[in-house]
């Protein structure tokens, strides 16, 4: 997964410099911003500081307030993984700061709920670090200062909620309501399940599809390849006009909506604008570019094979994201073999454990487990950390990683 990491630094110091010479600072800002989550993401959290405490890079936040805002959140991110208490409540005031909210105010409805967004974002990270500690009632008071409104219509982002709540209760050996909150949970996933039903059975034809086709059309799939790989590598003489280009898409798309999307809806438009084209859009073709190259280099023909599931693999992530498809039914019709083989080793794993197992099999990292799931990375990690108590896993002689692929 490091290389992944490594590769996807390259490509932001390819671009750095042709920031720099357009002079184009939010781009510049971008790549800071960018290489810090890949440390967060490798739980690199001092170096990810180093980053974004840099006077220079903090001089560039003061032309957007918006990037201020984000740099305010990951700072607070990095200084909780540090269990730095003091030093992230410091920024979170930053972040909560009343001049801050009403400059927002003043510039448009999408970046006042986008505000609201990493707010509320920020008061679940704190009640993570006080669950992790077993703080509960400190835990309890940040959950209050959740926005009810905004919440309600992000519900991944509630299910979190309910999670944090279920936890706190248990650890408080409240029956009754960490049932209440169970009894909820239950309802909204349900609801979830009810969303994505149509869009997994489209995952598992596109993925019949695709196999049928590379089967059939190996001379056709390697005039593909090549055309995609020179795509790609044009690409990055095109990543500003791509830039520009997507905000204009998005600014057209917001004024259609207007009258009949809701704040808290379009706040959700920008998140998943932010997730899925610059954090999967991006990574993804970066992935594809060096999978499409290792292929075309493979003279083994089973070898080949491999490192072409290995793709597919990758284009199931793709398709996920898009789709928001993650439950374990559909996982199932598809990979059935890996999900009896697990519970098989480890039956007291529940549905959502074996889940998050899957998608480590196939070499997903925190944040890209997060982004598919709709869930945020310290969810992730909490939900990795009681697999291996299941597991009895001892963390200091084998990974979870590993400890899965034992079992073939």
């Amino acid at each position: 997964m490091l290389d992944n990491f490594d590769k996807s630094d390259t490509y932001l110091d390819l671009a750095l410099p042709i920031f720099k010479q357009l002079k184009d600072t939010l781009g510049i800002i971008e790549v800071y911003q960018s290489k810090a989550v890949n440390l967060i993401n490798q739980e690199k959290y001092q170096e990810s500081n180093y980053i974004l405490l840099n006077k220079q890079f903090l001089q560039l936040l003061e032309t957007d307030i918006e990037s201020y805002m984000i740099t305010c959140f990951y700072i607070t991110t990095n200084y909780l993984g540090l269990n730095q208490l003091k030093n992230a409540q410091e920024y979170a005031k930053k972040l909560y700061d009343k001049e801050l909210e009403k400059k927002i105010k003043k510039l448009s409805e999408v970046e006042l709920a986008n505000y609201n967004y990493y707010k509320n974002s920020t008061i679940m990270s704190f009640a993570g670090y006080y669950i992790r500690n077993k703080e509960t009632d400190a835990a309890l008071n940040q959950l209050s200062q959740i926005n009810k409104t905004l919440i309600d219509h992000d519900l991944y982002m509630k299910k979190e909620y309910f999670e944090d709540y279920i936890s706190i209760y248990q650890q408080k050996s409240n029956i009754s309501l960490a049932k209440k909150y169970t009894d909820s949970l239950t309802t909204l996933t349900d609801q979830l399940l009810k969303q994505e039903i149509n869009n997994n059975m489209l995952l598992v034809n596109d993925n019949h599809n695709l196999s049928t086709t590379l089967t059939q059309n190996e001379q056709l799939k390697n005039k593909y390849l090549y055309f995609l790989i020179f795509s790609l590598a044009a690409s990055l003489l095109l990543i500003v006009f791509i830039k520009q280009l997507r905000k204009k898409q998005q600014g057209k798309l917001l004024e259609k909506t207007k009258e009949n999307i809701q704040i808290s809806l379009k706040a959700d438009k920008l998140k998943q604008s932010k997730l899925h084209i610059q954090s999967v859009n991006q990574k993804f073709t970066e992935n594809i570019d060096y999978s499409l190259s290792d292929i075309l280099k493979e003279k083994d023909a089973q070898e080949r094979r491999k490192k072409t599931q290995l793709l597919k693999n990758k284009l199931h992530i793709k398709k996920v994201a898009e789709n928001d498809i993650n439950t374990y039914n559909n996982l199932h019709a598809i990979t059935p073999l890996f999900f009896k083989t697990v519970k098989q080793n480890h039956p007291n794993l529940t549905e959502d454990d074996l889940v998050i197992c899957y998608y480590l099999h196939i070499e997903l990292n925190n944040k890209q487990i997060s982004e598919i799931l709709h869930k945020t990375i310290r969810s992730i990690e909490s939900k990795r950390y009681r697999i291996g108590k299941k597991m009895n896993l001892n963390v200091k002689k084998t990974t979870l990683l590993d400890e899965i692929n034992k079992c073939f």
